[in-house]
């Protein structure tokens, strides 16, 4: 089991979309999340992400990727958006 941080990093170099799951927990951010650039399938079951402890202004989950799919998570407390979807650079 790896950190929801190091699954979309290892996601980034992955080809095709990358299936990542989690048990029911809260994540407690200090710094952002990596920016998603390939298509995920997040399935996090209950999973909450709480930024109220981020040292920096950011949103919860910035997707800049087709076919990405979340499920199952709440995010909250950041001061960007919960989510922010920009869609595929081109």
């Amino acid at each position: 089991m790896c950190t929801l941080r190091a699954a979309i990093q290892e996601a980034y170099v992955s080809n095709g979309v990358v299936k990542i799951t989690s048990e029911t927990r809260t994540i407690q951010l200090v710094k952002p999340l990596p920016t998603i650039h390939n298509p995920l399938e997040f399935n996090l079951n209950g999973t909450n992400i709480n930024g109220s402890q981020s040292n920096t202004p950011a949103s919860g989950l910035h997707i800049n990727a087709e076919a990405t799919t979340v499920r199952g998570v709440v995010i909250h407390s950041f001061t960007g958006n919960r989510t922010l979807y920009e869609g595929p650079s081109e």
